[in-house]
């Protein structure tokens, strides 16, 4: 069964709020394609992201970076896909 993620939208966008989502979906799913258990921490997850995105992802990247268990998070800019992917 997933985690609860526990994401305080108070003050928090809507944008910022379905960025964050994107984000850690797709962590779950990057971690399960490697057969890594949800709640195992990794020492570092790449968030490619599209410029714009990237705004929002920054002021929610604490939340990200909490719900998906990792060390670390670096992201990686791309105008190529309006996708939000991860690589661990």
């Amino acid at each position: 069964m997933p985690e609860v993620i526990d994401i305080e939208i108070n003050n928090i966008s809507t944008n910022e709020f379905e960025v964050a989502k994107e984000s850690i979906a797709s962590v779950r799913k990057e971690k399960t394609s490697k057969g890594i258990g949800l709640g195992k921490e990794v020492d570092e997850i790449t968030i490619t992201i599209n410029n714009e995105k990237s705004n929002y992802l920054k002021l929610v990247l604490n939340d990200v970076k909490s719900a998906s268990r990792a060390k670390k998070v670096k992201i990686n800019l791309s105008e190529e896909n309006d996708e939000i992917s991860a690589e661990i």
